[in-house]
């Protein structure tokens, strides 16, 4: 636990008997006092107490040389750089002997826990480290430079160039420090592969990284040129306009490459499943309407304007449309869940942002909802349920409102189904469906319930606000019929041979032959 004896013990065994003595006669006394003088000292200057214990932390990792590049060895490093804090003002406030050295046991225990980590940095990423620190010298092997003991031990490395290699050369108090885990580390790859560099010379130093420097001025350039590393460059922010498709690609390679040479290893494994849904918006047809060119982004404003069936006008806009239908029938539900969910948010928001509010009535009608309004989490990247909820919720006071229409109302969210205020309910027989709606309506009788399943067509039950009672009625017959007749299986299923099938699959190849 400890390091070299303390000066007045001759054995170890003298020393822990001193200090147990120590510990029964002044245990529990050290906390007490130490909390006391830290909330009194808080009292005194809040703001001088927290910027002395920053600078302590920033002295300590200086000392032990953590890479700024590893997250990971920071906050470990802070962590020992507090209780080294924590020590100095302890020495201050007379808690601990005034010739308490709070840096070497902060040190120390540093060190030992080191030992008992996995190795976290690579060998080569610590080199670089120390030979970027600002306190390694570079020295010319033909104008040696005379340097005292103290200089040495502040310097603590120094970067060599012979025949063309960069040789990193350190003491043996920075290597302890830097590599507390130097026995781990030689049965690594990298030490291998640094040993192979150095031609087996393992006593000549903690390891050897050939052709630095030349390696650096490669990266950087020379008089600012010609290098490929740019301290200046910043993202710009995005600020709306339209933009190809394509650039975003180049945008997100641009983006994991800048983390990557800032020291975050892990961004492309974070970022990995954003790219495999990027790519798949690359090549499917179904995302075709998003990969457009730049050109023909179009303003949102005029956008919005089509959707809610408005021409510009003057200053203002006109009525052209009362109602606007968005088909999309033949697309994924991946793809109506994100259709959906934009443009209901594109809408929530204007009206949102409109002046008077409430004087535009917008009705979204949501045909086949358990799609994209579903009471699951979707497992698209997009929950399109969540702007629904909000509308939902929220709406009424902006003139948003929603007609929900679905198949399965047990699918549907539960925040969505709790606000709507008016139920038209047609023929169900499912169990899950039907004690929802004994949920949604517990002033129901169940005699009314038990008519549901054998409604026939075109009847309905209606209740809500806008009738006094439950109340069943037909509705009228659409003129003109939609096409959404049922099938006709009794003349269709049967086809005798040499029939013409009405299901048309497209062009046929020539030379194609048929499977029987």
């Amino acid at each position: 636990m400890f390091g070299p004896l303390p000066a007045g013990y001759a054995t170890y065994r003298e020393f822990t008997l001193a200090l147990e003595n120590a510990m029964a006669s002044n245990y529990g006394t050290a906390m007490p006092k130490f909390l006391a003088a830290l909330v009194e000292a808080r009292n005194e200057d809040e703001a001088t107490l927290k910027a002395k214990i920053r600078a302590y932390i920033e002295k300590f990792k200086q000392s032990v040389g953590v890479s700024e590049n590893n997250g990971s060895d920071v906050r470990v490093a802070e962590a020992f750089g507090l209780v080294y804090a924590a020590g100095r003002f302890a020495i201050s406030r007379g808690v601990l002997p005034k010739g308490f050295d709070a840096l070497a046991a902060a040190e120390h225990c540093y060190a030992n826990y080191r030992r008992t980590v996995p190795v976290r940095q690579s060998l080569p990423e610590r080199v670089i480290a120390i030979a970027n620190r600002p306190e390694t010298l570079h020295i010319d092997r033909k104008n040696l430079p005379v340097l005292s003991n103290a200089q040495i031990a502040a310097a603590g490395a120094f970067i060599r160039d012979v025949k063309g290699t960069s040789l990193l050369l350190m003491t043996t108090e920075l290597g302890d420090k830097m590599f507390p885990d130097w026995n781990a580390l030689k049965g690594t790859k990298d030490f291998e592969d640094l040993n192979r560099a150095d031609n087996g010379r393992r006593g000549r130093g903690y390891g050897n990284m050939p052709g630095l420097q030349s390696a650096y001025v490669y990266l950087a350039g020379t008089d600012g040129s010609s290098g490929f590393i740019d301290p200046d460059l910043k993202f710009p922010d995005y600020d709306g306009s339209p933009f190809d498709f394509a650039v975003l690609g180049d945008a997100i390679d641009l983006a994991i490459l800048y983390q990557e040479a800032h020291g975050n290893r892990q961004i492309r494994d974070y970022c990995s499943q954003m790219v495999t849904r990027f790519k798949a918006l690359e090549e499917r047809s179904d995302y075709a309407f998003l990969r457009h060119e730049a050109a023909t982004g179009g303003e949102p404003s005029a956008f919005i304007a089509h959707l809610l069936g408005l021409q510009a006008s003057g200053t203002g806009h006109t009525k052209t449309a009362q109602i606007i239908l968005i088909d999309m029938n033949a697309v994924e539900d991946e793809v109506v869940e994100l259709v959906s969910a934009v443009t209901a948010r594109m809408i929530f928001r204007q009206l949102r942002r409109a002046d008077p509010r409430n004087r535009f009535p917008v009705h979204l009608l949501l045909e086949e909802a358990h799609r994209y309004v579903a009471s699951v989490p979707s497992k698209y990247a997009m929950d399109a349920g969540k702007i629904f909820e909000r509308i939902s919720k929220e709406g009424r006071k902006y003139g948003l409102f929603l007609v929900v229409a679905s198949q399965r109302p047990s699918e549907l969210s539960k925040t969505v189904l709790s606000q709507c205020s008016n139920f038209v309910v047609h023929r169900i027989q499912n169990p899950d469906d039907l004690s929802q709606i004994r949920q949604m309506t517990p002033f129901i009788s169940d005699s009314v319930l038990r008519r549901l399943p054998s409604l026939p067509k075109q009847h309905a039950l209606v209740f809500g606000n806008s009738v006094n009672l439950p109340t069943t009625f037909k509705v009228r017959s659409a003129a003109p019929l939609p096409a959404s007749d049922d099938a006709r299986i009794v003349d269709l299923w049967f086809h005798e041979e040499g029939r013409p099938s009405a299901l048309h699959l497209g062009s046929t190849v020539a030379g194609d032959s048929a499977v029987s």
